[in-house]
Parts: C-alpha cells; sequence; structure tokens
C-alpha cells in the first residue's frame, strides 16, 4: 500500500538531501514554503559552493544586524542566528576587526573556510585577528592588498603562536611587495597546504640575484633547514621574492597544485620545478612569455601524474615542444586558449589524451580541423570544449567534430563565421542534449532556420553562396552596393516568411528538433547573431533552468520576443539586450514578471521612456544592476527615482541635452556585409 507524505511531514534530512539537487534560486525559494523547510536549508553542506560577495558597508549591516545589550550584564549578543555561509569574498573595501566590522568576525569566523580579499585595505594587526578568529580556514586568497606587504612584518607577531590546521590552499595573487620572508611565515601557519597559486607576482626567477641575496653561508643554512623539514622564516630574505625559495619551501608541504603564470618564468627553472616537485598534479603556466621550451621535461617527470594544465598565452611555446603533451596521458583539463603554435602536428598528437574532459584550443589561427577531428574521436571523456575564434577550421571540420565528440555539458564556438553553422547546430541539438553552456555569439550565418531545427527542409530556400573575398566588395558591372543590400533584406525577410508557414502547424506539438532539445540548458550567448528573430523565440525558447540569455545586438528581436521569453524561460537572472533596437517600453514591462531577473542590460535601446523604468519598479524580482546607457529618452527625474529604489547603482550616461546626442552614439542597425554577400 503506497503512503503519500506531505511535504512539511519529512525528516529534515531528507529535505535537505533533496534541496542539495536544485540550484541556489530554486533552494532560496524552497526554504520559504514552511519554517521546516527554512530549517532544512540552512543544513551547513548546501553552502560548501556558496560565496558571499561584499564590497559595500551595507552589506556588512545585513550579515550583521544590530545587537541587544542583556540585562545586568555586558554581553552582545545578535538578536537573529548566523546565517549558514561560509565562504565570504571581500572587494575593495577597508577590512577591520573593529567599527562597524566589530561583530563580523566573531559571529562568523569559526565557521568561514573561504576567505578571499581583493584589493582591500588591511592592516597587520587586523589581519593577524582575522587569521586568529577563523581556525577552520581552508582555503585564503589574497589578491593585490600591497598595503599589508609594505612593512614587511605582516605575521611577524604570530609566529609559534598561530597555526591554521586546515588550511589547505593558498592563493597571493598580483602582489608587488611579497618577499621570501612574507611567503615562508604564510606556509609556516600551514602545516597542511597542497595548492599554492603566485599568480602575477614578481617572482625573481635568476639564479644570480638568488645568490646575491644568499651568499653561500645564508644559502647552506637554507638548504639545511629545508632538508630538516622546517621552513626557513629567520634566514629567508626580507628584500626579495625568489623562484628557489619557492621550489624549497613547496617542496617540504609536497604540494599538489602549483600556479606560476603571469611570471618570468622560464626553461631553466621549469626544468628545477619537475626536478623538484614530484607531488604536482596541477600545473598554471598561464601567460608565461619568456617560456619558450621545457614541455618535455614536465612530459617526463609527469606524464602519469599530472591532470590539469593550463598553457593559456603562453605564445612563444613552438610547435616542437607542444607536441610533447601528447605524452601526458592522465591529463583531464588542458588550455591552450591563445597558443599561437597549436598546427595540425599538435592536434594531432592530442589523440593519446583519452582521459581529456576539458578542452580549450580558442585563439589560435593555425589549428586544422581535419586533424583536430580525428584526434577528438579518442576523447571519449571530454565534456567542456571551447573552439572560439579559430581562424583555419571550416565547415565540413567542425561538422565532423560534433560529430565525434562525446556527449558535451558546455560547447563554445564564438566567432565562428562559417556559412554552414546551421548544419553543425542541427547535429549539436540531436548529439549533445546534455549541452548546459552554449556560445554562438558572433556568428553571423545563424538563423531562424538552424535554431528551430528546419535548416535542411527541402522547401526552404537556401543561402546563397558567401565568399569572404576583396572582389565582393568592389561594384561590378554598375550595381550599387545599396542594392545589394536591398536584396539580401528582401532574401531575409522571404526565408522568415518561409519559416512561419512551417512552423505553424508545429506550435502545438512542439519541435522534435532543433535548439528546444536542449533541456539542460542554462547559458545561451547568441550575441551579435543578427540573423535571429523573433520567430525563433517565441517558437523554441522553452528552457525552464535558463538562467544567462544575450541577444545583443539582434535588431529583430521585439517585444514579442521578450512576452515569450518570460512565459517560457522564467528562471533567467541575466538578460542582455543592448542595442535591440526595437525594443519599446511594453518589452520591458514584461520583464517586470521575472521573478528572479538580477541583471539587465538595455544598452542602446533607444525607444525605451520613463515608463520602462516605472514597470520595472513594480516587479517582484532580485534586480539588483541595471545598465541604461545611450538610452536618450530617459529624464534626469525618472532615473533618480529608479537609482533610489535600487539596492545597488546602476550603469548609465545622461546627454548633454535634449538636442544634443550621446557622447558616443549608438552603432547603426546591422546588415549583413557587403563582403559575406554574393553579388
Amino acid at each position: 500500500m503506497a503512503v503519500r507524505v506531505a511535504g512539511d511531514e519529512l525528516p529534515c534530512e531528507v529535505v535537505s538531501h533533496l534541496m542539495s539537487f536544485l540550484p541556489l534560486r530554486d533552494r532560496i525559494s524552497a526554504s520559504a514554503t514552511c519554517r521546516q523547510w527554512y530549517e532544512a536549508s540552512r543544513a551547513p553542506q548546501l553552502h560548501v559552493r556558496e560565496v558571499v560577495f561584499v564590497h559595500t558597508s551595507r552589506a556588512i549591516k545585513d550579515l550583521c544586524p544590530e545587537a541587544v545589550v542583556l540585562p545586568d550584564t555586558l554581553e552582545v549578543e545578535p538578536v537573529w542566528p548566523p546565517p549558514p555561509f561560509q565562504n565570504f569574498c571581500f572587494r575593495e573595501l577597508e577590512v577591520r576587526t573593529t567599527g562597524e566590522m566589530r561583530h563580523f568576525w566573531p559571529r562568523f569566523g569559526r565557521r568561514i573556510l573561504r576567505l578571499s580579499l581583493q584589493n582591500c585595505e588591511v592592516s597587520e594587526k587586523a589581519f593577524n585577528d582575522i587569521l586568529a578568529q577563523c581556525p577552520n580556514l581552508r582555503y585564503l586568497h589574497l589578491s593585490g592588498c600591497n598595503e599589508l606587504y609594505m612593512s614587511g612584518k605582516v605575521l611577524e607577531s604570530c609566529q609559534g603562536t598561530l597555526r591554521l590546521e586546515a588550511l589547505e590552499e593558498l592563493q597571493l595573487t598580483n602582489t608587488r611587495y611579497i618577499s621570501d620572508c612574507i611567503f615562508n611565515r604564510f606556509v609556516a601557519l600551514a602545516p597542511n597546504l597542497r595548492r599554492v597559486a603566485l599568480l602575477g607576482c614578481n617572482i625573481t626567477c635568476s639564479s644570480a640575484v638568488f645568490g646575491r641575496f644568499y651568499p653561500e653561508p645564508r644559502a647552506q643554512q637554507l638548504r639545511n633547514q629545508l632538508a630538516q623539514g622546517v621552513i626557513p622564516v629567520d634566514v629567508a630574505a626580507a628584500n626579495v621574492f625568489t623562484f628557489e625559495n619557492v621550489l624549497g619551501v613547496l617542496s617540504v608541504r609536497k604540494v599538489t597544485s602549483l600556479g606560476v603564470g603571469v611570471t618570468s618564468l622560464a626553461f631553466d627553472n621549469l626544468n628545477d620545478l619537475c626536478q623538484r616537485l614530484h607531488s604536482v598534479r596541477a600545473l598554471d603556466l598561464r601567460k608565461c612569455f619568456q617560456l619558450v621550451k621545457g614541455l618535455d621535461r614536465v612530459a617526463d617527470a609527469f606524464a602519469t601524474t599530472l591532470t590539469d594544465l593550463d598553457l593559456s598565452d603562453c605564445s612563444f611555446l613552438t610547435s616542437v615542444d607542444l607536441r610533447h603533451l601528447g605524452k601526458l596521458i592522465a591529463l583531464r583539463r588542458l588550455n591552450l586558449n591563445g597558443c599561437k603554435n597549436v598546427d595540425g602536428e599538435v592536434a594531432h598528437e592530442l589523440r593519446n589524451l583519452s582521459k581529456l574532459e576539458l578542452l580549450d584550443l580558442s585563439n589560435n589561427e593555425r589549428v586544422l580541423g581535419p586533424i583536430l577531428s580525428q584526434a577528438m574521436a579518442a576523447m571519449t571523456q571530454l565534456k567542456h570544449l571551447y573552439l572560439n575564434r579559430l581562424a583555419l577550421l571550416d565547415s565540413d571540420s567542425l561538422l565532423q567534430i560534433v560529430k565525434q565528440a562525446p556527449p558535451l555539458i558546455t560547447l563554445e564556438m564564438a566567432g565562428c563565421v562559417l556559412p554552414l553553422i546551421d548544419a553543425v547546430l542541427a547535429v549539436v541539438c540531436t548529439r549533445h542534449t546534455t549541452i548546459k553552456r552554449l556560445n554562438l555569439a558572433n556568428c553571423p550565418f545563424v538563423t531562424d532556420a538552424g535554431l528551430t531545427g528546419l535548416s535542411e527542409n527541402p522547401e526552404l530556400e537556401c543561402p546563397p553562396a558567401y565568399q569572404n573575398t576583396l572582389m565582393d566588395v568592389l561594384p561590378h558591372c554598375g550595381v550599387s552596393l545599396g542594392s545589394k543590400a536591398e536584396r539580401q533584406i528582401v532574401y531575409e525577410a522571404k526565408r522568415k516568411k518561409q519559416l512561419a508557414v512551417h512552423l505553424t502547424p508545429l506550435k502545438e506539438t512542439m519541435l522534435q528538433q532543433g535548439i528546444c532539445n536542449l533541456t539542460d540548458l542554462s547559458s545561451l550567448d547568441l550575441s551579435n547573431c543578427s540573423r535571429v528573430s523573433d520567430l525563433s523565440v517565441r517558437n523554441v525558447f522553452r528552457f525552464n533552468q535558463l538562467r544567462f540569455l544575450s541577444l545583443e545586438r539582434n535588431c529583430q528581436i521585439t517585444d514579442s520576443s521578450i512576452q515569450s521569453l518570460v512565459m517560457h524561460c522564467p528562471s533567467i537572472e541575466e538578460l542582455n539586450v543592448q542595442d535591440c533596437g526595437q525594443l519599446t517600453n511594453l518589452g520591458v514591462s514584461y520583464l517586470s514578471h521575472l521573478q528572479r531577473l538580477r541583471e539587465l542590460n538595455l544598452n542602446g535601446c533607444d525607444f525605451l521612456g520613463d515608463a520602462s523604468l516605472e514597470a520595472l519598479m513594480t516587479g517582484k524580482g532580485p534586480l539588483r544592476n541595471v545598465s541604461l546607457q545611450r538610452c536618450s529618452k530617459l529624464t534626469p527625474n525618472a532615473v533618480n527615482i529608479f537609482c533610489n529604489w535600487l539596492s545597488h547603482s546602476i550603469n548609465w550616461s545622461m546627454p548633454q541635452n535634449k538636442q544634443q546626442s550621446w557622447c558616443m552614439p549608438p552603432p547603426p542597425p546591422h546588415l549583413p556585409s557587403f563582403i559575406d554577400a554574393d553579388c
């Protein structure tokens, strides 16, 4: 006999487990159901990955409400119990332990697991007190914060009295004044440190500079302490940050992840790293412009152990050296974004990386499509693929790549100017139905037919041949360029009418092909896809989990598109309709019904007036950021009222007067390029 249990009768542990499958916004909505579900939503395991960003004093006041003084005592207790937040990120704020933040650290300190200070002002004493009140800290990230290191005495008073036993990851990035002494103090506090990132730090990689600051007696003392497993603090130099000291200290801690990108790392330094840090499993070498070779040493040292490698923007690595990547058979994530010498032979070696889960080949000018499609067949575990702006990738090769690739979660093809992109999109929508993130920005040949799945319908007129040649720009036989643009506009209108005829009988039964098959889609970028109109938005955009949508510079998007999005995509949190010139106040009024809309970009929507702001203020969603640049019909009074209504300031610009246009005029409506059109 089946037993039906009401929601408020379920055990709290069961409700918490069910909520673990929901995204953050859904958990927030579910927690408002009843008191029991609210208590279940406060389970610590549900908040491990949530990060609270603090960049205003008002946020501190919201986290620490007014306290009350108990009668006959001097103790101060908050009115409400602290929220179950465990991860905090402070940005461009003065971080203190006094004043308005005096209750924050006693309230949250013991439960904080991740702490990030980005470009914040913090004194040495305040920083020491903060670490003392966060005994369970696992992750510490300091970006900028140069004033903290200037005196060279940070953490000096904590040696021997403070230990962060739980600290596993340390990131000291974009720092100019860090030294060997300061770095060693940080490492000495964390006996269980396993991951270190020093991106953008002034690391001295020269052995000559190390010998100058470490004469032979001092260098010998440094080596002796490291050999004994002791982190040298008193012996370390206070005026220089050397790569030799970093390697010695991290070899004691046996780190598994190291990030030394955006530094002057060279071949000799990479060779030393491979010889001394045998426990490394993840290596970040992004933007190491002095690195011209050395991947053969990496392949020999970590052939079966290295799982993560980031070589993005290492533009001076040669193709001969990059071929050694095929020896790293344990790689799961490989980033080659911006490596200019990735050619066909390098792509051929990638076939050996059968365990690869993430591959980024964006912004490479020499990748050959046929060879890459052959290598893709061997990557049976691939989940995230980035192919943005590949100059030599042809239509047939891209079609074979998406056919050979296993079911993907992320696919980015931004900047793909191939005429057969609709055929590629048809394969994506049938083979890769698990995709959650799809990026087709700046793909001018994506059309409504491709999005609806009717691109291969024989009754639809095929697009003309597009040739990217210089001669297409020149007028032939006295035909003006204006007539070519007019012909293209007529063609697009005719094709749109044909699509509408074929979509009419499918409205009730829904389409069984096209982008509507991607039911798990949470992020979709169609920026500057000028051939996408409200026809496809109204008929196939049915995404209950879609949270990010960009339709920037799509001039055929109208108010009816917004109305359909509100009805069929209720989970949208970020919407970008910049330079969609046909949107009016009516379309913006529909947006007020989106219950989760947080960020809205309306730049360049010149038909919007004060009524659009009034409509947004009637909404009940958590709207926080609105961009209104180049909306010249808005009046200052209406914008001021709207600013006061928002909890955060918005990004907008005012014209100097009503008759004068903006300082930067809006771009003209996008028309098909004459270079791409056929005469």
